[in-house]
């Protein structure tokens, strides 16, 4: 299983050198110049969802283009809802793709669709009867779209964004709606 990290990370950056665009002798070079650090607040559909919270790491392919590949290579997501006490559900997922489309130069307006597959890392939820949401979105489906659009402006060499997207899973041919996501990130 290292192995097999190390080698997706291994292409990870190799690819990432090929996007760049030709740089003059003269410029600054940024070896982290197409990763991207997030954090952010999460809202399920849960029966009693409160916010929680994520974390997560992103490479950007392509970075000067009006389309974007973009790699979250790893992303945590902590779901939290109250019955008689608090829970949390936290999952994580691994180089989820995602295809962004920007506009604008400096300031830039874009959107984002994806899929990512992400697994139950820690589960404080106690057994009952079949709670079908949470049955649905942790066990018996770990494959979900997402879809969001955003705001990234530049601060001195660096970019700030601000992103919101739902994520949506299929279930026996039909979509539901699992969670909101706003995401606060620095792009270097």
């Amino acid at each position: 299983m290292r192995k097999i990290i190390f080698i997706l990370l291994s292409l990870c950056f190799a690819v990432s050198g090929f996007a760049q665009n030709d740089t003059s002798s003269t410029e600054k070079l940024n070896r982290l110049k197409d990763i991207e650090l997030y954090a952010g607040v999460n809202y399920s559909n849960y029966n009693n969802s409160l916010f929680g919270y994520g974390l997560g790491v992103n490479f950007v392919f392509f970075n000067q283009k009006p389309f974007n590949f973009v790699v979250n290579v790893i992303d945590f997501q902590n779901l939290m809802f109250r019955d008689n006490t608090l829970y949390n559900i936290g999952t994580f997922s691994f180089f989820s793709p995602s295809i962004r489309y920007n506009i604008g130069k400096k300031t830039k307006l874009f959107f984002e669709l994806g899929v990512r597959y992400e697994f139950p890392v820690y589960d404080t939820y106690p057994e009952r009867e079949y709670d079908f949401m949470y049955n649905r979105t942790t066990i018996e489906n770990n494959f979900f779209f997402k879809a969001g659009a955003g705001f990234m402006f530049p601060v001195n060499e660096h970019k700030i964004f601000i992103k919101s997207y739902v994520s949506s899973a299929f279930y026996y041919s039909k979509l539901y709606l699992v969670s909101y996501n706003l995401v606060f990130g620095f792009a270097f």
